[in-house]
């Protein structure tokens, strides 16, 4: 698992505030920093400049070319990537600003920022303040353990390969590996071509003329709204919370979804030589998820439509035996967009219909 930081002026181009950091590079700061004081610290303190290439003449002689350009860090000198003529830069302090008017307001801070690949990629992550909130949301919020509150997050490419991009995630980046696992969260493609709004928590803009312009315009319009967004998804949780599920309503919500019954299924052959076995994993299954229900992680046993699907979650996403992951898929890549995902997705869509009732 590399983690393709940019190591350009002899140190790892990231800083992160509070957010663990597996690779164990970078610098942990003690203040959230401003727009300046991220773009020096997280080494994003360089501009790119697009330069044309050259090309030989059969006879000869060297003619610059009107199609293919070179975009080049102007403090180290390094090529980035090839682009074409309609490629415009977006400089790394325009990919920042466009959260100034958050953080002048408190109502988010910096945590992480950073370069990989040599320049080519950068990121910046701000993570909301929970005391500009209503009560509702900073009690729902501020109390749960598993972080429930997103991060923003804005992308910028300097090789041509990818558009710039914005989005809410719950995975706050610190290397390539976390910046790509966010960016599946929000449905985003690594190469995605999309301009405009690519889904509710996320939106691409392409490197052509007005890129800041309409980075901006993008990033104000799905900003704008959060604040609002979050204090909804706080009552929303909190009436998981209110919520008593009974058995039947546990069975048909979770069980049935996470562990069905494989007696019902079509073509089921009870005389089959793995028919018993297919039978204990099945209640074996059941049995846990139903302990985890009332005993998980934080539980405090309620019986509520919140602790159904955060001990759903928690066997998901904690127990590979009984959630394996097929022989070639990353498990991370099927919690987050695959199978297990679903399970997930499918299970909290259940207790919502069911604490509305």
């Amino acid at each position: 698992m590399a983690h393709e930081l940019d190591f350009s002026k002899g140190y790892a181009a990231m800083f992160s505030v509070r957010v663990p950091v597996w690779h164990n590079e970078g610098k942990r700061l003690a203040f959230h920093p401003t727009v300046e004081e991220a773009l020096a610290e997280a080494g994003l303190d360089f501009a790119v400049t697009k330069v044309p290439t050259q090309r030989v003449l059969p006879d000869g002689t060297v003619r610059e070319n009107a199609l293919a350009f070179s975009t080049i860090r102007a403090d180290t000198g390094a090529e980035l990537g090839m682009v074409g003529k309609e490629y415009t830069p977006l400089q790394n302090v325009d990919a920042l600003r466009v959260f100034q008017p958050l953080l002048d307001s408190g109502y988010c801070v910096i945590e992480t920022a950073g370069a990989l690949r040599g320049g080519a990629d950068i990121w910046v992550a701000v993570a909301w303040d929970l005391a500009k909130f209503g009560e509702l949301a900073r009690k729902v919020f501020g109390e749960d353990p598993r972080g429930l509150l997103p991060y923003s997050v804005v992308t910028n490419n300097h090789n041509g390969r990818r558009n710039a991009v914005g989005m809410d995630v719950t995975i706050c980046p610190v290397c390539a590996n976390t910046l790509g696992f966010a960016m599946a969260e929000a449905g985003v493609n690594e190469r995605e071509d999309h301009e405009g709004r690519i889904n509710g928590a996320a939106f691409a803009v392409r490197h052509t003329a007005n890129v800041k312009e309409k980075l901006e315009e993008q990033a104000k319009a799905l900003l704008a709204d959060r604040v609002a967004m979050f204090e909804i998804l706080a009552a929303q949780y909190q009436a998981l919370k209110r919520t008593t599920l009974n058995t039947e309503q546990y069975t048909r919500a979770v069980l049935d979804v996470m562990a069905p019954d494989p007696r019902t299924k079509r073509g089921w052959n009870p005389e089959a030589r793995m028919a018993n076995t297919v039978i204990e994993r099945f209640e074996h299954k059941r049995l846990e998820l139903t302990r985890v229900w009332t005993e998980g992680s934080g539980h405090v046993g309620d019986r509520s439509a919140w602790e159904a699907y955060n001990g759903a979650v928690e066997v998901i996403d904690h127990d590979t035996e009984l959630f394996p992951t097929r022989s070639g898929v990353y498990r991370t890549q099927a919690l987050l967009t695959g199978e297990l995902g679903r399970l997930k997705q499918v299970v909290l869509n259940n207790v919502v219909k069911l604490s509305q009732q």
